[in-house]
């Protein structure tokens, strides 16, 4: 009943657990209501996005917040809450895992030089889109005889969207080609549910053809200007 309380409220935490993702939106705090139920005054301390891993009922648990007053540190707890998720449809592809949403999926070439025999070159898969994009099951580059292969650096850029996280994760990976020549670069083939079309989507396996060259022939392709500057 006392504003002044409202403000001794910190730590809220909305915990993981098996069949739940729990993903923090902000921790921003709205402007007290001094009219909410019971006209007890209200305000709004968190906002979380949760993705249930499996269908049926599930229980959100518990959201829980530390109060500092005179009197010293105590707990407090929300109530819970049970939601109903549907099944995903029969007729998923073999390549699906776990993406619900809608996504793109394209593999690029992020260095400028040339391909190098024995020298390292960077990679990036990129799968941008909206949905659970923070928990995929990310399209992994194939192996092949052709090149050596590390794995990525994975990066996460996302925000809030209308029907889930929204944004970009970048699988950053160094390649070194093993042989001079052309080559092809092939990604997992990946696939997503829409939910808002409702149909699976398969994307296939993504492709990106490359050309890797003997250092003589990187020195003899150089411009004049690159000769200048290395001189």
């Amino acid at each position: 009943k006392n504003i002044d309380n409202l403000r001794k409220v910190k730590n809220v935490r909305l915990p993981q657990q098996e069949n739940l993702n729990v993903h923090p939106v902000n921790y921003k705090r709205s402007d007290i209501d001094p009219s909410g139920i019971g006209n007890m005054p209200s305000q709004i301390l968190a906002v979380f996005m949760v993705f249930p891993t499996e269908s049926g009922s599930v229980e959100v648990p518990s959201v829980s917040a530390s109060v500092n007053s005179y009197g010293g540190k105590s707990k407090v707890v929300s109530n819970k809450v049970k939601i109903n998720v549907k099944k995903l449809p029969e007729g998923a592809p073999e390549n699906f895992k776990n993406a619900v949403g809608n996504f793109s999926v394209k593999i690029i070439k992020t260095s400028s030089e040339k391909v190098e025999k024995k020298k390292p070159v960077n990679i990036t898969v990129k799968v941008s889109g909206e949905g659970n994009l923070s928990d995929l099951v990310l399209p992994k580059i194939l192996p092949s005889d052709k090149y050596e292969i590390y794995n990525p650096n994975i990066r996460v850029k996302s925000r809030p969207g209308e029907n889930g996280l929204k944004g970009e994760i970048l699988e950053n990976y160094v390649l070194i080609p093993q042989d001079s020549g052309d080559f092809e670069v092939k990604t997992e083939a990946f696939s997503f549910f829409d939910p808002i079309q409702r149909k699976y989507v398969d994307l296939g396996e993504k492709s990106l053809k490359l050309s890797a060259f003997t250092h003589d022939e990187v020195l003899a392709a150089r411009s004049t200007v690159e000769k200048v500057n290395e001189y």
